[in-house]
């Protein structure tokens, strides 16, 4: 680049100096001066021409002088310009070569940074497959041992399944069997239309109590289908009792008893059924009363009495206990609150404010007697009071 400044800067030089030689040749052809002014004479004037050609030429050396110095001092100022020139192309060379060095540096770096970005990403696919594989892993250890617990739950419901159809198959048996079985009786009447027409004892089954008892049935009476709930004949067994005893019964169903009031409560509840009572005194003379409707409530209403329409010989003397509450020896019910019936009257009973029939009264031989406050008796139809031999009270559904 210095080079070719340096041949601009002579070819001008060489320019301007042609230049003064052509204008120098110029002025020696037209030797003679046309204007009266040319070098300050007239045309009058005369002038020997050597004398003329040599100012002339000293006018233009001195020219040409002043034109080369100023040629030369351009020339310096444009080696100056030049060797600045040359200096800030020494130095944009210098400037470039740092920068290709850094740029090669910066490559080298970069080459660098891609391999080891490469290595790195290398190492996170490597790292990566590894944790993939070691979550694989896992995940099928965990799904293994998943499994093996599903197996052992399957082979868990498979041996209950075995055990409830082992189960179900001994229901089936015992329904077959059961389908083969008489329907328990729930009264006498149920035990008379199964076949059976002697009296005695037979188990009937409770609806409430869900469990079966023993009863007397009376097959003999009008036509059978009785159920005695209650029987006196001998003074065996004392009637004066509590209400806890009262509530369970007592006695033997084959001689004298009480059939309890849960169960008389239990069977009424069930079917309406009716009540005969059956007595005989101490003379022979034997009576009986029916009534069409025969209930006792619950223990929370006090086991009340509930009465149908009465029908027989004995007389209605049981009529006064309708709707009254029952009472024991500490359980005083009646409507007479100064007085305890039970105890006056020796027996649990539906009493009232007093009493036309006492059949859980203290039992008494009354051969002789008329009356006595607290034994058996029966207010008869012709208001005659006797002490009672036998009775028993006998319950039958409805027809």
């Amino acid at each position: 680049m210095s080079d070719h400044m340096n041949m601009c800067a002579c070819t001008r030089l060489i320019a301007l100096l042609f230049g003064i030689f052509t204008t120098t040749c110029r002025h020696l052809a037209t030797s003679q001066c046309t204007s009266q002014f040319c070098f300050g004479m007239d045309e009058n004037d005369e002038m020997p021409s050597s004398h003329l050609n040599l100012k002339t030429i000293s006018v233009f050396l001195a020219n040409q002088d002043e034109a080369l110095a100023n040629a030369q001092e351009e020339l310096v100022n444009q080696r100056r310009d030049i060797d600045q020139h040359k200096q800030q192309v020494y130095d944009l060379v210098r400037t470039v070569a740092h920068r290709r060095k850094d740029v090669m540096r910066q490559q080298s770096e970069l080459k660098h940074i891609r391999e080891t970005l490469y290595e790195v990403q290398q190492n996170i696919t490597d790292m990566q497959h590894e944790q993939l594989n070691q979550r694989l892993d896992d995940t099928l250890a965990v799904m293994a041992q998943m499994l093996t617990g599903f197996r052992q739950q399957l082979d868990d419901h498979r041996n209950k399944l075995a055990k409830q159809n082992q189960i179900l198959e001994t229901f089936r048996n015992d329904i077959t069997a059961l389908k083969h079985l008489p329907v328990p009786a729930h009264d006498c009447m149920d035990i008379l239309q199964d076949g059976h027409s002697t009296s005695g004892e037979y188990s009937i089954f409770l609806s409430r109590a869900r469990k079966y008892t023993t009863v007397y049935c009376n097959m003999d009476t009008e036509n059978g289908g009785w159920l005695v709930i209650q029987r006196r004949l001998d003074g065996s067994v004392d009637f004066l009792r509590d209400w806890a005893t009262y509530k369970r019964g007592f006695g033997n169903v084959s001689g004298e008893f009480w059939l309890g009031n849960d169960y008389l409560h239990d069977i009424t509840s069930t079917k309406n059924y009716e009540i005969r009572v059956d007595m005989e005194d101490w003379y022979g003379d034997a009576k009986y009363a029916i009534y069409s409707n025969f209930v006792v409530a619950a223990e929370e209403h006090n086991y009340a009495l509930t009465l149908g329409t009465y029908r027989g010989t004995a007389g209605d003397s049981l009529r006064p206990c309708r709707d009254n509450a029952f009472s024991a020896t500490d359980r005083d019910n009646d409507k007479v609150p100064q007085l305890d019936a039970a105890q006056l009257l020796h027996g649990g009973w539906w009493y009232d404010k007093c009493h036309n029939a006492n059949l859980n009264g203290r039992y008494f031989d009354g051969r002789g007697k008329v009356y006595v406050l607290d034994n058996i008796d029966w207010k008869q139809a012709d208001g005659v009071r006797h002490s009672l031999r036998k009775v028993d009270m006998k319950i039958r559904p409805r027809p």
